[in-house]
């Protein structure tokens, strides 16, 4: 048996990866919610909070059974579709020679790039340009 330190309560080790979605108040869908909530039902309520009460705690105070939101690790697939055509036209732009005005062009044609994004964007393809033009042999 397991001890949960977000609502205290005892639970197998099977059953607690179950439970901590519960006790975070996540689970998926209504069947999983009044499946929990039927399990309470026949153990003894007095000494265990009902779901709805532990959906209303605070879950910054939950302890472990607390996890921070999900973040992707990778780009998402239409915006690496994107960068590639932004990047040639970005390198199209001579006019345009600072980071600010490079970064503006990319928020003005291609808004589906975001604000955090685009200054990387521009440095790495202006870094990628200048690498290879100092790799170019003239013949």
């Amino acid at each position: 048996m397991t001890k949960c330190s977000g609502c205290g309560e005892m639970k197998s080790k099977s059953n607690f990866s179950r439970h901590i979605k519960v006790c975070k108040g996540q689970m998926s869908s209504n069947v999983g919610v009044e499946r929990a909530s039927n399990s309470y039902s026949r153990s003894s309520s007095a000494t265990r909070p009902t779901t709805s009460d532990r959906q209303a705690q605070d879950l910054s105070q939950a302890g472990p059974c607390y996890e921070e939101s999900y973040e992707p690790t990778g780009l998402p697939t239409m915006l690496c579709s994107i960068i590639p055509n932004a990047v040639n036209d970005l390198l199209e732009q001579h006019q345009n020679y600072n980071l600010h005005d490079l970064a503006n062009f990319l928020s003005a044609f291609f808004p589906e790039i975001p604000a955090k994004y685009r200054q990387v964007v521009v440095l790495s393809a202006t870094a990628a340009a200048n690498r290879a033009a100092s790799l170019h042999i003239l013949s």
